[in-house]
């Protein structure tokens, strides 16, 4: 009989059988793999490691070492399964724990290894070495350098010329730039270990950074791979000098020689879709990074290349995913934040691109190209003065760029040299493929005024562009600015055309819809681009903003805010607007509950915590206020708006000494911080001191000259004076300097207050006629009305604001219950559509059920009555008023039994009279 040759597979099946029947022992295949493990073969390691595991899968030491082959084979999370199990199968500290240890700072959870081993004491000193070397790994790469040299000294300590302790110690020095130094201790610990992989590498890379020399570098590697062809990070090093040098094709043999000895190393994998993405290849590329996330889900420079793909392949919602990951794990990777706001941009949400460039362009430090970023974010934002600071800034920190007669122009621009300024952006952004030029060219025309060149030059930037939706965007903004509306949509509708998705085109047309009278239009476009983006925040958002202008109730604004939030819960801004929304409601509990869910979602966000603390101060848990508020000011200890709140906090414990104490810190901090000093105000008259809240009055008034609140402070403590002529005066003063609906009501009612009604009514007709939709004002005139009993006059200013606003819930109770006291037939009508938009509420069901009984409908009266007490069981007028429809329908037990629960309750209450009539009437 004649054999083939066995196929490799087969082979190596065949070896494993041939070992189990030659009866080798456990211990020598251990032996085995840990020599094939030495020589830095891993592979060969694994072949015994798993005929060990098949026979015995118990064996933590074959488990150690099975993750110790994958970790040197790069497959860190599946190493860190099985150190995890050897652990579990009873392998000592000793063993465990510098091998975990090495296999968290692979995976770059250095945290982790400091959290897990900084107090570990292992009894084998080689151990304690190890162990120790990688904590000074941890350390260093978080930045503790004294933490880093402890522990590279105690490796010393431990064993005398450990080469992983020589080379932290160098490490150090490198970072101290004595660069002589750390070359010695490398060249040291090469000589304690001439195979030492990483002394190699980090002896390469100091040549490279520290003396620019690449030959040297590249010497050293090659050196080390004739010893140890099979190392992987060296093949890298060796490819990223090649890089370095642009010898490219030199780099793409040395990758090839790398597949050769690792294909399935995630660095060999990396470097291979980093080559692929070179040449075009996205698909191939992003199939790679795909199959490195699965083993490695949270690795930055993976997630980076995946973002990079996906914005290049104009999958932006996919680019955003990956790219906010890196930042969460690497906050200071400048490209993944550079391209993050690109993606922004080109999703059409500037906004939330001037949010991401704000950490790394706020100093003077910031970099031209994050600045340039920012100058077209400010521009997309309509913000043409920003836009021209930011490219200016742009400019100027980068000098050195190819664009420096960019700088140049933008610095005629600024010295007032309009003309050559624009002349030479007109040169450079016809000459230049890029857009930056362009970009300036349309801020210079803009803040010159000039708006017919701007769109010239918006129309040279979309024939660069031709698929960009923003030029379009420009054009129509302009085009709105110089009420073209017909030609602002046309505009708007092309960039909504060339990228559906893009929230600023489909929001410009809803601000188009809405201000010609086409709010459903608007509701439409929102929910269309939610149909097709369910992610998309920002149109939930608008939704619930198109329902606050309409008067909608909380509920319906709530719940598209709520929309938001599920359609992505990692943004702060749907979240903030749905506290605002309660506190603003008087919902405190509703505002604590949305609050403490942001609070668990964004525990770093420093405006959630703050919403949480106001919440809570609502809520009138002042204690826990003071906790959040007090963590914040030391995490913010020069934040003067922290101790602002804190003060606040402390007002509502009734604790006036330390809420002064926290304001006199807010305005040593900031002294122009108006709100300090108005709280200072009222902290005097809650003291009894009216004369120091009147001199703290003044002298807001005389720092702020332009600000209502001094003025409107003074009024307001004139009339605790009882001063209605100062008050006057003073709310004159406020009213005068910012006219708003808060003032004219202020005034309004300072009028009334001092018996000058003529004086208040020729305010009213003023203000209406000025402001005839302000619905607000027309809606507290309804509310004077209604103090006054002129129930006519307030139904007719509450039906005007119910034509303006068919959602107010408030105006249309009130229209129903101001109905039922005239005796006018149709107030039922508009009770129920008061529920219907807000049910569940009391006062609503309490009005609807007059109105029933006002029509005679008294069994659903006494329903709907019984359902408002059982809302609200210690609403004494509504008791009362159950009573009453019970005696209307003619049940007196059923009355007398509700009137004699009022009287067991012993509270006092508006009502109390009349009870006691009916209880005396009835018994």
């Amino acid at each position: 009989m004649v054999f083939a040759a066995p196929a490799p597979l087969i082979l190596a099946f065949l070896v494993a059988t041939l070992l189990l029947g030659c009866g080798e022992s456990d211990q020598v295949l251990l032996e085995s793999a840990r020599g094939a493990l030495e020589k830095q073969k891993a592979d060969a390691a694994i072949v015994p490691l798993k005929v060990v595991l098949e026979r015995n899968p118990k064996s933590g030491a074959a488990r150690l070492l099975f993750g110790k082959a994958l970790l040197a084979k790069g497959e860190v999370a599946a190493a860190i399964d099985e150190i995890k199990k050897a652990r579990d199968l009873g392998v000592g500290a000793d063993e465990f724990a510098p091998v975990m240890a090495s296999a968290l700072l692979a995976r770059g959870e250095t945290k982790s290894v400091i959290d897990q081993f900084g107090a570990t004491a292992l009894v084998e000193k080689k151990a304690a070495a190890d162990l120790a070397s990688s904590l000074a790994a941890a350390h260093l790469a978080m930045e503790d350098y004294r933490g880093a040299a402890d522990q590279a000294t105690r490796a010393l300590e431990l064993v005398p010329r450990y080469a992983p302790a020589l080379l932290m110690q160098a490490r150090l020095k490198l970072a101290e730039k004595d660069l002589d130094r750390g070359l010695l201790l490398l060249d040291e610990a090469l000589l304690a270990d001439p195979r030492f992989e990483t002394a190699a590498l980090l002896k390469s890379m100091a040549l490279l950074t520290g003396r620019r020399d690449m030959d040297g570098a590249l010497a050293v590697l090659r050196k080390f791979l004739v010893e140890q062809p099979a190392s992987v990070p060296a093949h890298v090093a060796v490819i990223g000098v090649l890089r370095q040098k642009g010898d490219l094709a030199s780099a793409r043999n040395q990758l090839a020689e790398l597949l050769k000895v690792a294909p399935n190393h995630a660095e060999a994998l990396y470097l291979q879709a980093q080559q692929q993405f070179d040449d075009g290849q996205f698909a191939g590329a992003l199939e790679i990074c795909e199959r490195l996330l699965k083993a490695m889900p949270d690795n930055p420079r993976v997630l980076l290349m995946a973002g990079a793909i996906e914005h290049r392949q104009r999958a932006y919602l996919k680019a955003e995913t990956h790219l906010t990951k890196v930042l969460k794990q690497a906050p200071n990777l400048l490209l993944a934040r550079q391209m993050l706001a690109q993606t922004y941009l080109r999703k059409g949400e500037p906004a939330r691109a001037i949010e991401v460039l704000q950490q790394v362009t706020q100093g003077a430090q910031a970099d031209g190209a994050s600045l340039a970023l920012l100058g077209e974010a400010q521009l997309a934002m309509g913000n043409a003065r920003g836009a021209d600071d930011a490219f200016k800034r742009a400019a100027a920190a980068a000098p050195a760029d190819p664009q420096v007669r960019t700088a140049l122009a933008l610095g005629q621009l600024a010295s007032g040299q309009t003309n050559a300024a624009v002349g030479q952006l007109e040169s450079l952004a016809a000459a230049d493929k890029g857009t930056r030029n362009d970009f300036a060219l349309i801020t210079a025309h803009l803040r010159a005024g000039d708006k017919k060149k701007a769109l010239r030059a918006v129309e040279a930037l979309a024939k660069k562009t031709p698929d960009a939706p923003l030029p379009d965007l420009l054009r129509g903004r302009i085009l709105q600015s110089q009420q073209d509306l017909a030609g602002a949509r046309a505009a708007f509708e092309t960039a909504h055309r060339k990228d559906p998705k893009y929230f600023e085109a489909v929001a410009s047309l809803a601000v188009l819809d809405t201000t010609q009278g086409r709010s459903e239009d608007a509701r439409k476009r929102f929910a269309a681009l939610i149909k097709s983006d369910p992610t998309n925040h920002q149109a939930h958002v608008a939704l619930a903003e198109l329902a606050l202008q309409e008067g909608a109730p909380p509920e319906e604004v709530g719940k598209a805010l709520k929309a938001a939030v599920a359609a992505d819960p990692r943004q702060p801004q749907p979240r903030l607007l749905l506290i605002e929304l309660y506190l603003r409601d008087a919902d405190p509990k509703a505002a604590l509950i949305a609050a403490q869910e942001a609070a668990a979602a964004l525990p770093d966000n420093l405006a959630v915590q703050d919403a949480l603390g106001r919440a809570q101060v609502a809520s009138g848990d002042s204690q826990q206020a003071l906790s959040t508020f007090g963590r914040l000011v030391a995490q913010e200890p020069k934040n003067a708006v922290m101790q602002l709140r804190l003060a606040n906090a402390y007002m509502a414990a009734q604790d006036l000494n330390r809420a002064r104490s926290a304001l006199d810190k807010a305005i040593a901090l900031q002294p122009g911080l108006l709100q300090a000093k108005s709280a200072l105000a009222t902290i005097a008259v809650r003291q009894g001191r009216v004369a120091d809240a009147l001199a703290l009055a003044r002298e807001i008034q005389k720092a702020e000259p332009k600000s209502a609140l001094g003025f409107a402070l003074e009024g307001d403590v004139q009339l605790l004076r009882k001063d209605p002529a100062a008050a006057i005066v003073a709310h004159r003063a406020a009213f005068s300097v910012s006219r708003g609906t808060e003032g004219a009501i202020r005034l309004h009612r300072t009028y009334l207050a001092a018996g000058q009604a003529s004086s208040a009514e020729q305010l009213a007709a003023e203000w209406r006629k000025e402001r005839p939709a302000d619905a607000a004002f027309v809606a507290y005139l309804g509310e004077m009305a209604m103090s006054k009993k002129s129930w006519a006059e307030a139904e007719q200013h509450f039906s005007s604001v119910v034509k303006a606003q068919p959602k107010n819930v408030v105006a249309l109770n009130n229209v129903a219950w101001l109905m039922v006291q005239q005796g006018k037939p149709g107030a039922v009508e508009i009770a129920q559509r008061a529920n219907q938009l807000r049910p569940g509420r009391a006062a609503l069901l309490d009005t609807l059920a007059a109105a029933l009984a006002a029509e005679n409908q008294l069994p659903a009266a006494i329903r709907t009555q019984k359902d408002a007490l059982e809302l609200s069981p210690r609403e004494h007028a509504y008791r009362l008023s159950l009573a009453r429809l019970y005696i209307q329908a003619g049940e007196r037990r059923m009355a007398l039994a509700e009137l004699e629960k009022l009287e067991r309750s012993g509270d006092r209450f508006a009502g109390e009279t009349e009870a006691r009539r009916l209880l005396s009437e009835l018994r």
